[in-house]
């Protein structure tokens, strides 16, 4: 595959100036273009992967590759198909047997969430293809929220984009990672924590259920607990005690915390309203909410290194979930990085009481804290 990016190593896909729209499509058609350009192999990683435009986008070429040659693996998390069958246009991209007690649990969750409904086209004919095709190794995973692609062991593209349309309305964050000694301890990574990543400039954290090993959360606390100056959070979910906990001791000694937040999630939201108006009650936190849907997973510390992957700083994804996340160390791409961040954030809408923040549904935000509890890590 073409390697125009190997001096980079490391390249934000987005730019300060895009529209969260221009931003998303900016990288779904990066990742497409990696995938024509798979010669040997393709990897994929994925949480919601929807029958819909962007999803058959990626899923023509991943078609495309598997028809000339190239061998796929993609590892699809089973427990997406919840939000795949109850939001938007409510057609999983893979089609998935359920019992009838498996429909009625998620269309009983789905009651619970935003009224989303879209009416297309769509179906499953190209994900029922790739899963037959002879070049496709195709394996139902959880419970994990990991999404990346890998290709000829050169290429790695990872964050917090899933594979549907109102993604296009979302701010998100995708890395670009490239160079076979990059993508080589990424690899290393996978199978042992604990080894000296520095030189390719990065570290890899990791969460795998299966194997008992949950490094991300231990790793975000010590960054929070580090911190000097500021701390500047993006992100999607929030929920896990132990995060709060540290945030606002961050904020009590001083350091400038700013969180840019939804002012409505697409899930979880009387949860995340909970979790804002404790810290907004304990410390001196700045908050600005924005009218589109923040997905992104990421923290910067000290303006200097950055914290991103899949992971939200909720129970789910810190003690439960299968995870991949990054910590990247003053790089050209943790400068990019701001850059669009403090764009995001100039656009937001300041919250200037908590009374903002404390209309939310208690009874709702217990249930939503409650479920999250369920098998998690300990």
């Amino acid at each position: 595959m073409d390697d125009e990016s190997t001096e980079q190593g490391i390249r934000l896909l987005s730019q300060s100036g895009y529209q969260s729209g221009d931003a998303a499509d900016f990288a779904y058609r990066r990742i497409e273009r990696c995938l024509d350009a798979a010669r040997h192999s393709i990897e994929i990683h994925m949480y919601v992967w929807r029958a819909d435009d962007v999803g058959h986008q990626i899923g023509r070429a991943v078609l495309r590759a598997a028809d000339r040659g190239v061998r796929v693996k993609i590892m699809k998390d089973r427990g997406a198909v919840l939000y795949e069958s109850q939001e938007s246009n409510r057609k999983p991209f893979f089609p998935t047997p359920r019992s009838w007690g498996k429909r009625l649990y998620q269309r009983g969750l789905g009651m619970t969430f935003p009224r989303t409904w879209v009416q297309d086209d769509w179906d499953q004919s190209l994900g029922l293809r790739l899963m037959q095709h002879p070049k496709v190794d195709f394996v139902w995973v959880s419970p994990t929220h990991t999404k990346y692609y890998c290709i000829d062991e050169r290429c790695l593209i990872t964050g917090s984009l899933n594979l549907e349309d109102r993604h296009r309305n979302y701010h998100d964050v995708m890395m670009e990672i490239r160079g076979e000694r990059r993508v080589e301890q990424f690899r290393h990574a996978q199978q042992c924590s604990g080894q000296d990543q520095a030189s390719v400039g990065f570290t890899v954290l990791m969460n795998d259920p299966d194997r008992g090993r949950f490094e991300i959360k231990a790793k975000l606390l010590e960054l929070v607990r580090l911190a000097k100056r500021s701390l500047h959070i993006e992100m999607a979910y929030l929920g896990d005690p132990d995060v709060t906990e540290v945030l606002v001791a961050a904020a009590q000694r001083g350091v400038h915390v700013t969180i840019l937040f939804s002012e409505k999630a697409n899930i979880g939201n009387d949860g995340n309203y909970h979790v804002l108006n404790q810290l907004m009650k304990s410390a001196l936190v700045e908050v600005r909410m924005s009218s589109k849907m923040i997905h992104s997973k990421v923290m910067v510390i000290d303006g200097k290194r950055a914290l991103f992957g899949s992971a939200n700083f909720s129970v789910f994804s810190l003690q439960r979930a299968g995870e991949l996340s990054f910590l990247l160390d003053g790089s050209d791409a943790v400068d990019s990085l701001n850059e669009v961040l403090m764009e995001r954030w100039s656009l937001g809408r300041p919250v200037v009481r908590r009374s903002e923040v404390s209309g939310y549904w208690k009874g709702m935000a217990c249930l939503q804290h409650w479920y999250q509890q369920l098998g998690r890590h300990r």
